[in-house]
């Protein structure tokens, strides 16, 4: 019978906690503001943390967050407006156990330093 030893994790550990991580998180999901934040510009707002971009990027990454450019969305029609409004009004009375039967996805936008603007979905 052989002797097997124990695998070694590749490559370096990441730099910040899960519960930094979680605290990056809930701050970039806090606002359209902070949603719309470089990663240079996130990493300054943890000035205690002493990471770059990089280690905010590859956290944000760890937890399922992936940055694609945005697409400009047109103005909504009055026609699309007025539907909308109808099916607000329609669902106004939901009880919560109604709308515990929905499944809703979660956006979040980032810009980077240049002129386009990214969004982080999940």
């Amino acid at each position: 019978m052989g002797h097997t030893s124990p695998k070694k994790n590749k490559g370096r550990s990441p730099k910040l906690t899960d519960v930094q991580v979680d605290e990056l998180e809930e701050y970039v999901r806090m606002s359209r503001e902070t949603r719309r934040m470089s990663y240079l510009e996130l990493s300054s707002k943890f000035p205690d943390w002493i990471v770059g971009e990089l280690a905010i990027k590859n956290a944000l990454e760890r937890r399922g967050y992936s940055r694609c450019i945005a697409r400009q969305k047109p103005p909504i029609s009055e026609r699309n407006r007025a539907i909308r409004r109808s099916w607000a009004e329609a669902h106004l009375l939901w009880s919560e156990e109604d709308w515990s039967r929905i499944l809703w996805s979660d956006e979040t936008y980032i810009n980077d330093s240049s002129t386009r603007k990214y969004v982080t979905r999940m």
